[in-house]
């Protein structure tokens, strides 16, 4: 491994911001607001999709990764208020729930956010992997649902019931 100079301002080298980059637990991605060429993407945004930079060429590229057109438009129109803010005043982009196709077919839920630096030229982006967590909820609404069915079920039969019978499970150790 080459030693870095982190001698002076350290944050301004080019190779400590790409490590920094790399090492972020977040998909981190930019696009230059003129051309809206993506022109970064780091280790952790191809972990998640399975993209690296030149395999989308621009934002129009990878808005057409959102399979779902409602997704797509919230999208497109949350990072198009900047260009209705006034001119060089850094634009934040408030979270979104996501669904995007992958490199490798699959589809992802994640939580995208960003800001928009007009001094800079970027659109940078940020990407949080939230497949599991969004699985999860949606598995314990639907156990929900089914437990709050079976419980009418239970009711009705038991008023219906000419007796009623109680079972206890005593514990024996």
């Amino acid at each position: 491994m080459i030693p870095i100079d982190n001698t002076g301002k350290p944050w301004q080298n080019e190779q400590s911001l790409q490590i920094v980059l790399d090492a972020m637990p977040v998909g981190v991605s930019w696009a230059t607001l003129g051309d809206r060429k993506i022109v970064y993407a780091n280790r952790k945004f191809t972990e998640i999709f399975g993209y690296v930079v030149g395999e989308l060429e621009n934002i129009s590229d990878w808005m057409e990764k959102y399979p779902i057109p409602s997704e797509r438009e919230m999208a497109s129109t949350r990072w198009g208020q900047y260009f209705k803010a006034p001119d060089g005043v850094d634009f934040p982009i408030d979270p979104m729930e996501l669904s995007v196709a992958c490199k490798d077919g699959t589809v992802k839920t994640i939580l995208h956010s960003g800001v928009i630096l007009p001094t800079a030229g970027w659109g940078l982006a940020t990407f949080i992997d939230i497949s599991d967590e969004k699985k999860n909820y949606l598995l314990l609404q639907e156990a929900e649902k089914r437990a709050i069915q079976h419980e009418a079920i239970s009711r009705t039969l038991l008023e219906q019931s000419q007796e009623m019978a109680v079972i206890s499970y005593l514990d024996r150790k």
